[in-house]
């Protein structure tokens, strides 16, 4: 019995470790943009949870509304702070809100939170706009939001109506919220006090 536990454990440390040289391998690359590895404690039970807790807080230079990405792409803002943990509002809470270029077509767009921890949805994509099924967007960028051209997600359920200024669609995020052991946050960053939340028509202002 005490031989497997100790297996296990090993195992375990194994997959830990590779975790942090890919996280480290991704941080090394972001060069100029300066990340701070953060261990998650903490995410919501619920599938419509918008939440999860790192163990990094304002002792260790975090700031609320700071952007916090992942390997795969955007993870969610800073909302809540204490001295030693933070609470991470994700990109698919309602209240959430992202600027996004098409990497296909540069086409600009806002990604909306809906409550769905599996789904966003796409606002302020011009119908005229070539979007396709599978189409990867990424973060525009701009003051205040994430650093540009991590990954948003991919769009599904294009429709185009034959009228109106913008066409609908889904975006499934990159990321898989509910497999996260670390994440980084973005540091030195000009955050928003309110997060990612954009203004109607954010996306097409040139951020």
């Amino acid at each position: 019995m005490k031989t497997r536990q100790l297996e296990q454990q090993a195992a375990e440390l194994r997959f830990e470790n590779e975790r942090l040289r890919h996280l480290l391998d991704f941080v090394d690359k972001q060069v100029p943009t300066r990340l701070m590895i953060a261990r998650v404690v903490a995410v919501g039970a619920s599938p419509h949870s918008h939440t999860l807790r790192i163990a990094r807080g304002s002792d260790d230079g975090v700031v609320k509304g700071a952007p916090v990405i992942a390997p795969d792409g955007a993870v969610g803002i800073v909302s809540q702070l204490t001295g030693s943990y933070a609470d991470v509002q994700l990109i698919v809470s309602p209240l959430s809100a992202v600027p996004a270029v098409s990497q296909r077509t540069r086409s600009r767009s806002t990604v909306k939170g809906t409550g769905d921890i599996s789904r966003c949805k796409l606002t302020y994509a011009l119908r005229t706009d070539d979007l396709q099924e599978g189409d990867v967007l990424v973060t525009a960028g701009g003051p205040g939001f994430f650093p540009h051209g991590y990954r948003v997600g991919r769009v599904v359920n294009v429709q185009k109506k034959p009228h109106g200024l913008f066409l609908k669609a889904e975006v499934i995020p990159a990321v898989d919220f509910s497999r996260l052991d670390e994440v980084s946050v973005v540091l030195g960053s000009e955050v928003m006090p309110q997060g990612v939340a954009a203004a109607p028509g954010a996306a097409g202002s040139g951020q």
